[in-house]
């Protein structure tokens, strides 16, 4: 793809009014799709040094990552909820004020219950020091439940990880494509059998 997608953390972010780019749309019949959820905050307790990173190796390897890397010029809301929508894996940084429902349309929170009512694959890491997020914040016991039956990978900042994210990826692909294929099987209407001379 010529256009590469980025990082989420879009609680401060503003949104335009313009038609989002849609660059991946061909790329993304071969190519994985990551999304890359999280916060950013200037005093530390976001995630922004390791989401950068992590795009960084994930497209090195050929992977997509969305959303894009820029709000400007571009209906944000859109942006996200098609990165969302088209993503093999949505990747959480769950660092302890991830999951803050801002009243962003497009927060943490939102980005969250949004994969999850589209059952996306969850690539939960854990940045928290092997804690769930603190729970102070509104909205962080909803992610608490979702992410209930989730196994976390902590934190470390090696090809381990990026190997995890990239088999959980493909994983979800390969198995999106099967019960796709199953589905059109089942939907697929038989040819019709003519009946015996002596039974019309």
């Amino acid at each position: 793809t010529t256009e590469i997608y980025t990082l989420s953390l879009h609680d401060a972010l503003p949104i335009s009014s313009l038609s989002p780019p849609v660059p991946f749309k061909m790329a993304a019949l071969t190519q994985l799709i990551v999304f890359l959820s999280g916060r950013f905050k200037d005093d530390g307790t976001g995630a922004d040094e390791e989401i950068a990173w992590m795009r960084q190796q994930l497209e090195a390897q050929g992977v997509i990552v969305v959303p894009t890397a820029s709000p400007d010029g571009i209906d944000r809301m859109s942006d996200i909820a098609e990165g969302i929508d088209n993503c093999d894996a949505f990747v959480i940084f769950g660092t302890r004020n991830y999951g803050e429902d801002t009243g962003n349309p497009m927060c943490s929170f939102n980005e969250f219950k949004m994969a999850k009512a589209e059952g996306k694959t969850m690539a939960w890491i854990n940045m928290n020091n092997g804690n769930f997020p603190n729970l102070k914040l509104k909205g962080q016991a909803t992610i608490k439940m979702g992410l209930q039956g989730n196994i976390y990978k902590m934190w470390q900042q090696d090809e381990t990880i990026v190997e995890w994210i990239i088999n959980l990826a493909t994983i979800a692909r390969s198995v999106g494509r099967s019960a796709r294929r199953g589905a059109s099987t089942r939907g697929a209407r038989l040819p019709r059998r003519r009946a015996p001379a002596d039974l019309r």
